[in-house]
């Protein structure tokens, strides 16, 4: 794993496919501190998932211009992206949460969210480049 990534492990309770409660332990983004035009989330690392990205994780990097979210990564939460001024491109396919904030006075262009649960007010705030919303 790239040494500009700041993981921390959770445990969360989570209901599975058989609708039964379990524990689930995922990793969650905490900080990214590096100066990538385009960053590739992994899925995995030590064997456990990366499911979310977490708040002012990427907030105010002005290198990132594309990030690439493996499909393990579900939750975006508040202000994660905010002043990110040049993301112009992100995957948001599998995503089912985006908090408030999330990409702030961001340039992206389009977003294409499939399978979204909950986006909290003003997710999108500010992003003036933003042409089309695919739900």
């Amino acid at each position: 794993m790239d040494k500009d990534f700041l993981l921390e492990e959770i445990t969360r309770m989570e209901m599975n496919k058989e609708s039964l409660i379990e524990h689930v332990k995922k990793y969650t983004l905490r900080k990214y501190n590096g100066k990538e035009k385009k960053i590739v989330i992994p899925k995995t690392y030590h064997n456990l998932v990366i499911g979310e990205i977490s708040s002012n994780c990427f907030d105010n990097n002005s290198f990132i211009e594309e990030v690439i979210l493996p499909d393990s990564i579900l939750s975006i939460k508040q202000r994660a992206f905010e002043n990110c001024i040049n993301l112009k491109k992100i995957n948001l396919e599998n995503v089912r949460f985006i908090g408030e904030y999330a990409f702030h006075n961001t340039n992206i262009e389009e977003v294409n969210i499939k399978h979204l649960h909950k986006i909290e007010s003003n997710a999108f705030l500010n992003c003036e480049n933003l042409k089309e919303i695919k739900v």
